[in-house]
Formats: C-alpha cells, structure tokens, sequence
C-alpha cells in the first residue's frame, strides 16, 4: 500500500498516540484499553476496523470529552500492534518521518513529555493538520538543557529545531524543568524547617507536618546522590533569594500564599536562565510560579511563613 505524505503523516501521528499511551503508568493504554478524545476518536476506530481489529467503545466517566477503545482479545490488539511496527519500518522510514525520542536516555519514558506529546497530536489531528507538529527528537548537544524537535506540516519536513526557536513560550523546551520545581520546591520546605527551628517554633502543629516532610525530601534526595554540602549550597541560596525578596518593596503585592512559590520559582527561573543566552519573560515566570504553587499544595501547609 503507498502513502502520500499527508495520509503517512496523519497515520504516523495516530501510531505515536496509540504506543505513547500504552508506554505511560497513568492508565491512558493499559491491557487492552485506549483512552482516546471524542474529536479523533473517528480516525482511530475506522483505522482499526481496516486493518481488521475488533472492539467496543464506552464512555470515559471522568471525562466525557474522551471514550475508551477496549479490544475483544491479546490477538485482536496484536493485530494493531503488528501493524503500527510494519508501518513505522516502511513507509514512515521511507517518508523521513521522525520516530519521538520520549526517552532521552532514562530508562523510563518522560511522562511530562508524552502528555504534552499526546495533547500536541490531538490538537493537531483536530485542527486538520492546520499549522505545524513538532515531533521530540532528543537533547541539543550544545545544551543538555534544551530539546530539539523535529517539525512538519502536510507538505512534509520542516527541519530540525531547538525548542528554543518553536516554542519560546512552553516550558517543554527545558529538559529539567518540572525537576528543578521538584528540587528548589523541596529546598524550600527544607528552609522553612529551619527558619522554625531557629525561631523555636518546633512544638507547633505546622512545625510537626513540616517535619514529617523533610524527613521524606531528605531520604528521597540522598537516593537520587545529592549530598548534604549541596543541600546546605541550596538551602544558603533559597535564603539569599527570600532575603532579596523581602527586601524589594514591589514584594508587599505578592499575596502571602504566593510568596514560597515566588521563590521557589525565582530559584528556578536562575537555573533555566543559567544554561541560556535569554532571559526569560514574565508570562513564563508566572507559569513557574504556578506549577510550583501546585506542586507546594502537596504538602498541604500553609505557606505564609
């Protein structure tokens, strides 16, 4: 069978949904069951029903803008499975179609990177191939920091670009960046246990739920290597950083239960910055800030200390 490049394309994008969701741990493909959106939900079950594949469809009753595909057997599933490996090896090598890199050299894939991988193909398969899609393609050599991606349209290749150049504005670009979320959110409750300490406020409630977390954050980064005197580097700097803060008076509109992740995402924002020629604008500050204010809620303290 031959393809021209806008049907390869499109069915190279479906394979990519269809594996990225069964490589995934939060339920998106597991067994013999795919969540797939109710706008491309066409595409997908007349592409199993010609290659011969049978199953059902339900609804998805945590999300009704999405339904399930549950395959009536292993074998019926193989047959979709086989056919997605025949077809990335022909006429997607042929047409120069990039497979994603969702890897980048972990042994797991990056779940961070394949949601947003998915949403992009959903977009995209929605729109009718309206504009271009970037496919991950792994990490810039000049700057392990930054991926590039490989893009189209429905005429064919683009080229090779650092997430840099398409998306100025994603915080996909950045390879670490929901790690450095993780780690200078952790830092910060690091400090605040010894910004209590040292004002003797061990015998408090809050103090006792902070304890309980740095206790975690501390055997948890001792396993990932991290050594005390980085902690300590850390903990010095996060201070610097809250000093700083406090002492700029356009800090008094920052709402109180912003304030921690405000600088957990100033320490960040350093970080990203550091590996880059560009400063970064305030639209995107103000996503740091928002990511690491969700990831702070998981703590559940009230952070106005």
């Amino acid at each position: 069978m031959k393809f021209d490049f806008y049907n390869c394309l499109g069915l190279a994008l479906i394979a990519d949904y269809y594996q990225t969701s069964f490589q995934m741990t939060n339920g998106r493909g597991y067994d013999l069951n795919l969540l797939v959106p109710k706008c491309i939900g066409a595409q997908f079950a007349n592409l199993f029903k010609e290659i011969g594949s049978t199953f059902n469809g339900f609804d998805c009753d945590e999300d009704p803008n999405y339904f399930w595909i549950e395959f009536t057997s292993d074998t019926e599933k193989s047959k979709v499975d086989e056919y997605f490996q025949d077809f990335n090896l022909t006429h997607r090598q042929n047409a120069m179609i990039a497979l994603p890199n969702l890897y980048e050299g972990s042994r797991e894939v990056n779940e961070k990177l394949c949601e947003w991988y998915l949403k992009v193909i959903e977009d995209y398969l929605r729109d009718d191939f309206k504009g271009r899609i970037a496919i991950p393609f792994g990490l810039d050599e000049s700057n392990s920091n930054e991926r590039i991606f490989m893009a189209y349209d429905e005429n064919g290749m683009k080229g090779l670009f650092k997430g840099s150049t398409i998306f100025k504005k994603s915080k996909i670009r950045f390879v670490n960046y929901f790690t450095l979320i993780y780690y200078w959110g952790d830092v910060s409750i690091l400090f605040l246990e010894s910004l209590m300490s040292a004002k003797g406020e061990t015998t408090t409630t809050q103090y006792s739920v902070v304890w309980e977390s740095t206790k975690k954050i501390i055997s948890n980064l001792k396993k990932f290597g991290t050594s005390e005197e980085e902690l300590k580097k850390s903990i010095s700097y996060f201070a610097k950083i809250r000093d700083s803060f406090i002492n700029k008076k356009s800090s008094e509109a920052i709402p109180l239960n912003l304030v921690s992740a405000t600088l957990v995402a100033m320490c960040v924002r350093d970080a990203l910055e550091s590996n880059s020629s560009e400063e970064l604008d305030l639209d995107f500050f103000m996503e740091i800030v928002n990511d690491a204010k969700v990831y702070l809620e998981g703590f559940e303290l009230d952070f106005k200390t």
